[in-house]
């Protein structure tokens, strides 16, 4: 888990940094609904298509299907560049 808590600190301190303190909370609480709000629909989608092409097939299929989410970010020039600056 500390890669996870890594990436956690850094979202949270980009966020400080590139957004707005009247609008931060707004962003996060966005981000915590759409996150918590698929969930239910991937449980829904697993099972099914578990059943339909094997487990491993599956598993292979969702993990494909997130790191094409992931990479997709890179597609938007301002993501790329995106990211806290370091301060001494």
């Amino acid at each position: 888990m500390p890669r996870a808590a890594a990436s956690t600190r850094r979202l949270a301190g980009t966020l400080q940094q590139k957004v707005p303190q009247a609008a931060i909370s707004r962003v996060i609480s966005y981000d915590m609904a759409g996150s918590y709000a698929l969930q239910p629909i991937g449980y829904l989608l697993a099972g099914p298509l578990a059943v339909a092409v094997g487990l491993s097939a599956a598993m292979i299929i969702c993990a494909s299907a997130a790191l094409v989410v992931i990479l997709s970010s890179l597609l938007v020039c301002d993501a790329r560049h995106l990211g806290a600056e370091v301060t001494a």
